[in-house]
């Protein structure tokens, strides 16, 4: 083989290999659109609650795995203590703050 034959084999094969790994490639169709606070969340973690810090961010909602109360800080300031939480529901809040004390609830993931 000739090296220009090589050469054109090699690029023939990464041609190949790049059409094969596109087909398995994740489509996200709605990378183009703009977010709102109506989409769907991007980010989750299981939270910790924490008296004395804040998250990192606002929440779009919060999960509660376990029934109980959650003491939130919302994002306009306000402290409250949501009570009788069930297990499996989606609480559509903006919080800045899980509190440790007065929650009960557990296994709480946030989503943003």
């Amino acid at each position: 083989m000739t090296s220009d034959r090589i050469f054109q084999f090699v690029i023939l094969a990464m041609l190949l290999i790049a059409l094969v790994a596109s087909s398995y490639a994740i489509t996200d169709r709605f990378s183009g659109n703009a977010g709102s606070i109506m989409s769907s969340a991007i980010h989750a973690e299981v939270l910790t609650p924490n008296d004395s810090a804040d998250l990192d961010y606002v929440t779009r909602a919060l999960y509660v795995g376990g029934t109980g109360n959650i003491k939130v800080t919302m994002q306009g300031g306000e402290t409250l203590i949501i009570t009788a939480v069930q297990v499996g529901t989606m609480l559509p809040v903006r919080v800045t703050r899980v509190w440790a004390t007065d929650t009960t609830a557990t296994n709480i993931v946030a989503f943003d």
